[in-house]
């Protein structure tokens, strides 16, 4: 399955899956999500892309019965209809998040993210990188684990956990995979 993440020439944001084929095999089923970002603030823009692909990019056992390769293509410019994600980034203290809830399928979609927590204690390179996996998990229309369940062993990079814990799992692909094919948001059951 090829899922685009981008703007179409109606400035819809596009998410689902294309009229490409998407490669089926006897190791299951390859899926590649392109996203266009643009980064602005004092954040390399590389190292958004390399938190984002070193989390998301792998293979997956057990997505629905099958095993599950996805590819993240993130491309650090507009795209031919002059749309991109938006990484807002600062060295300050503030709020990390994505914009509210579900504005991929609104038109339009940003992320904020912040070198230091609101309290100002500053975040090391793995509690960063784990919160640009956990805000591109929103960018693809997964909802936080951790707002309606209360179960510390659940492995999701949205289950808001930090450390060897923050890591994308089956699940987080069984979701993205929900979303992109329903074309909505997805809360956890």
């Amino acid at each position: 399955m090829l899922v685009g993440l981008g703007y179409n020439n109606r400035e819809k944001f596009v998410c689902g899956t294309s009229n490409m084929p998407r490669k089926n095999d006897e190791a299951g089923e390859y899926n590649i999500v392109v996203a266009y970002i643009t980064v602005t603030g004092p954040i390399d823009p590389e190292y958004i892309v390399d938190a984002i692909q070193d989390g998301w990019n792998g293979v997956y056992q057990d997505v629905n019965g099958k095993t599950v390769t996805v590819v993240v293509n993130i491309i650090t410019r507009e795209n031919a209809a002059g749309r991109s994600i938006l990484f807002r980034t600062s060295n300050d203290s503030g709020v990390t998040g994505a914009d509210p809830m579900n504005p991929w399928v609104r038109g339009y979609c940003g992320v904020s993210i912040y070198r230091k927590y609101a309290s100002g204690y500053e975040k090391d390179d793995e509690l960063l990188q784990f919160s640009i996996r956990h805000e591109f998990a929103h960018v693809l229309g997964i909802g936080d684990y951790y707002a309606g369940h209360h179960n510390d062993d659940f492995p999701s990079v949205t289950s808001g956990k930090i450390g060897e814990d923050a890591i994308v799992t089956n699940k987080d692909i069984e979701m993205m995979l929900i979303s992109f094919s329903t074309g909505q948001w997805i809360e956890w059951p």
